[in-house]
């Protein structure tokens, strides 16, 4: 007779700890309520929108989130506006029916990053760019409230870099003031930008230990006092002059120049040394306003004018770039203007001899021959030299002279 009361193991297989019956311990969050991030597209399979949200939902989600991942600037398919009526009529009634909520629509990170122009691949702040973004989300919120009850609309957010130190929200008279930064060393290492407000691009990025060679200004010396220069302007110590001591204004302003060593002197600044400097011409910008228009600029024109010292940083170097072209323009000009007189010689020396040999004997004619110039180099000297008439050489020079012009 077999009995069955005994158990399926034998002695050596027996546990030491007995025959103790372990539970698994009951969830702390059920899965239904941790919810779900659908994709639009699934990029594995290629299922759509309806197929993916039905493959969450047996999964036993019960919060869904879904999430556009076809970028806002495909040509065709995908996002918010390209589904219709069937389409999210046929969403609405699964949730409704599987009891599932559909909390509200992730943006696609992508194309979608901000909402104020600016994108990150191009590097350019565009107007255009921020009115299609903001039509996407426009799209996105009429979306979440014809498939559920409304919910977010999330959009990853990759604004146009800046710097937190110096912003006017943390240089106020408060309690925190200058107690955010970007990182520590951010008020020594930090990168300023520039955009050209026509084109919306980035034109330069300044560092803020970065070092710049600038001349230093000629000024009145604090010595000489206050007196009249030659026009009649009152000059007072500090302010600029030429090297006559003649007051001038801020474009107008020269270099010092070391007549020992012969050069402009030249100091080290950085751009905390600009500060100063943006002060200056934002002063000289407002009085410049004024003398044109005749009254104070309001606020939105003194912000217009205001120039902070990135912009003065800038500033310094597009003005040492001017001033070499202004020094090659000098002297090709002078270049120009002596191959013009000379040109105007020689055409005179052509026509002289253009009537002379034509009016000259030929048996006398070979004694105008001249043996021309040679432009050989080192190696001129070992080869004859070529005998032409005074016209052919001439002619030659002209030529010359009219390509080097």
């Amino acid at each position: 007779m077999v009995e069955f009361r005994t158990d399926y193991y034998s002695a050596m297989d027996r546990s030491p700890y007995g025959n103790a019956q372990v539970n698994p311990p009951e969830p702390i969050v059920p899965i239904k309520d941790i919810g779900m991030t659908v994709p639009e597209r699934d990029p594995r399979t290629g299922a759509h929108i309806i197929q993916t949200t039905t493959s969450a939902i047996r999964s036993g989600a019960a919060n869904i989130q879904l999430v556009m991942t076809t970028p806002s600037n495909s040509a065709i398919g995908g996002r918010a506006k390209a589904y219709g009526k069937d389409v999210r009529q046929a969403l609405r009634e699964l949730t409704e029916v599987n009891n599932v909520e559909i909390e509200g629509v992730e943006m696609p990170t992508s194309s979608i990053s901000n909402l104020s122009g600016f994108d990150p691949q191009s590097g350019r702040i565009s107007e255009e760019k921020r009115y299609d973004d903001l039509n996407e989300v426009r799209e996105a919120i009429r979306f979440a409230g014809d498939v559920g009850r409304g919910g977010s609309v999330d959009i990853w957010r990759q604004e146009f870099p800046r710097t937190i130190f110096d912003a006017k929200w943390n240089n106020g008279a408060q309690q925190w003031k200058g107690q955010f930064y970007a990182h520590p060393e951010e008020e020594k290492k930090a990168v300023k930008h520039l955009v050209d407000d026509r084109t919306g691009r980035v034109i330069q990025e300044i560092r803020l230990n970065q070092e710049l060679f600038y001349p230093k200004w000629n000024r009145s010396p604090d010595q000489k006092g206050t007196y009249a220069d030659q026009k009649g302007n009152k000059v007072a110590p500090g302010d600029y002059v030429d090297y006559d001591g003649n007051k001038v204004d801020f474009e107008h302003r020269v270099p010092v120049y070391d007549h020992e060593k012969g050069t402009f002197e030249v100091e080290k600044k950085t751009w905390r040394d600009f500060t100063a400097e943006a002060k200056e011409r934002t002063q000289y910008q407002i009085q410049k306003f004024i003398n044109q228009n005749a009254r104070q600029p309001n606020a939105e024109e003194r912000e217009e004018l205001s120039i902070t010292p990135q912009e003065a940083f800038f500033h310094a170097t597009v003005e040492s770039q001017v001033a070499t072209a202004r020094g090659y323009a000098a002297r090709y000009e002078t270049q120009v203007r002596e191959s013009f007189e000379n040109l105007e010689r020689l055409k005179k020396a052509k026509k002289f001899y253009d009537d002379l040999e034509a009016n000259i004997p030929a048996e006398e004619k070979f004694r105008l021959l001249q043996a021309e110039a040679r432009r050989m180099g080192v190696s001129a000297h070992l080869i004859p030299p070529d005998y032409k008439y005074p016209s052919e050489i001439l002619d030659r020079e002209i030529k010359d002279t009219e390509k080097l012009i």
